[in-house]
């Protein structure tokens, strides 16, 4: 019935349910007004969307065309079962993200992390170079096209901001999302640059690890901002002697708490990949 109401909001030949998250559930619709290909539609809740608000925001999001930030096509206010909705309408990215192959155990080899992590850092060096940041970088934001790892694709522009932007919505937390929140995120600072950075560090660690540098993913029960900001604040646990050392070098930088500077930018990191 859900599933209807959507493809119906949308003139839509069919919907099905794809998953939820913080600030929104996301579909697959077919056949939007007409057209035959699939899209990737997240519908924001409302109760923490301003929907006017949300595209100023991201409609700015529109003029990126890079293999590594997914395709966003229009927003739009749609009304389900009556009730307006702001949805993000995205091209479909078929292969799954990296919280898949992570929760699947599935790790990338050596060569194709150095892949993945340079695929990652120059789209987020395309989002800074337009000083947008992401915000909400981490391993279920990232689609590896057709399953590969050398095609990282960054998803879900829901909590971007333009940092030409004097105001911006602040949004709900959630452990779901804190878990890869920089320290000064964490502390109620504004996000900057720098706190893509410090995601992109826990990201990279995760891939190489499948195991988070700071926390023990298997018990979270009962942290929060406080106990989170603590423990980002030590040293994140130690990468195996067989990860390679440029990307380990890079995981040690970005995963720095103070001074922000330290970590560096995308752009510097991949020039560092390169030899250079």
């Amino acid at each position: 019935m859900v599933g209807t109401a959507v493809a119906g909001a949308f003139s839509a030949t069919s919907a099905h349910f794809l998953g939820t998250g913080t600030y929104g559930e996301t579909w697959c619709v077919r056949g939007i007004d007409g057209q035959t290909d699939d899209y990737a539609v997240k519908l924001l809740k409302p109760e923490f969307f301003n929907p006017a608000r949300v595209q100023r925001e991201i409609q700015g999001l529109q003029r990126f065309d890079h293999r590594g930030i997914v395709r966003l096509i229009e927003v739009r206010t749609v009304a389900i079962d009556g009730e307006p909705r702001t949805a993000l309408v995205c091209e479909y990215i078929q292969g799954g993200s990296v919280q898949d192959a992570l929760t699947q155990g599935t790790l990338p080899s050596k060569k194709d992390a150095k892949k993945f992590a340079r695929g990652l850092l120059e789209a987020v060096a395309e989002l800074h170079r337009e000083e947008t940041i992401h915000r909400d970088i981490k391993p279920a934001n990232i689609m590896l096209r057709d399953g590969d790892w050398a095609q990282p694709v960054l998803i879900d522009f829901g909590l971007a901001r333009s940092l030409s932007d004097k105001t911006f919505t602040r949004y709900p937390a959630k452990v779901g999302s804190l878990l890869w929140m920089s320290p000064e995120q964490l502390s109620a600072e504004r996000a900057r640059k720098a706190s893509d950075i410090w995601a992109c560090g826990i990201v990279l660690q995760q891939v190489l690890t499948g195991d988070h540098p700071f926390v023990n993913m298997a018990d979270l029960s009962g942290l929060d901002e406080d106990e989170l900001y603590d423990l980002f604040t030590v040293p994140p646990k130690a990468l195996p002697d067989g990860a390679p050392g440029s990307l380990a070098v890079l995981v040690g930088r970005f995963l720095t708490a103070e001074p922000l500077y330290a970590r560096g930018t995308a752009q510097r990191a991949i020039a560092d990949l390169k030899g250079k």
